[in-house]
């Protein structure tokens, strides 16, 4: 993976500017979650189909960080809802 990282300054992002990350949420994923954040019963709730939400809302600091804008950038604040479950 020897991806170029362009950074975007804020005055360069513009209405319409997309950013997206694909990746396989696997049974490991649930079970480092739950070991970092100390909820034991994900890998339980991974076999419902449920436990991704949060998983899932956290990786908008991986795109602000590594794709829009780019390195050096900080999630402040995020407001997620989901309206369905995040299927596996």
């Amino acid at each position: 993976m020897n991806e170029i990282i362009e950074n975007k300054t804020f005055d360069e992002i513009k209405i319409g500017d997309t950013a997206s990350f694909v990746g396989t949420f696997t049974r490991e994923h649930v079970e480092r979650w739950a070991a970092v954040t100390g909820n034991l019963n994900l890998p339980e709730s991974f076999e419902q189909g449920g436990g991704q939400a949060m998983w899932a809302a956290t990786l908008f600091s991986t795109i602000a960080g590594t794709q829009l804008p780019g390195l050096g950038s900080i999630t402040k604040a995020a407001s997620v809802r989901f309206h369905s479950p995040i299927a596996t």
